[in-house]
């Protein structure tokens, strides 16, 4: 039996898997796209998705790298921060109603709960 007959089965398998491996990166980057990223524009959304459409599983990776990292948390947090404060400035000065304060307030803190 030639050895090339034995490695056969092991080479189709690997590729199998890794192709299975491929396709749930990419179907996770699309899925994180649509889903988690609540703070991107549409229009960047559909660009992400069509880069990892035609790049298939590099482009997954290079969003998890590229945007993934870019949106830790920590900026967003700093800047939903700055926001309750110009809100709180805002309705210290009576510029705005308790209400529309509330309002204001419960919307950005939404993507927290």
């Amino acid at each position: 039996m030639p050895l090339e007959l034995f490695f056969f089965p092991f080479v189709v398998l690997f590729g199998l898997l890794s192709s299975l491996v491929a396709l749930v990166v990419i179907i996770y980057a699309i899925y994180d796209v649509l889903v988690n990223q609540k703070h991107l524009p549409s229009e960047e959304k559909v660009i992400w998705i069509i880069f990892i459409i035609l790049l298939n599983f590099l482009g997954a990776v290079i969003y998890l790298i590229v945007a993934r990292t870019d949106n830790l948390g920590i900026l967003d947090f700093e800047d939903d921060l700055s926001e309750l404060e110009k809100l709180k400035d805002l309705k210290d000065k009576d510029a705005i109603t308790d209400e529309e304060y509330t309002k204001m307030k419960e919307k950005i803190l939404e993507d927290y709960e």
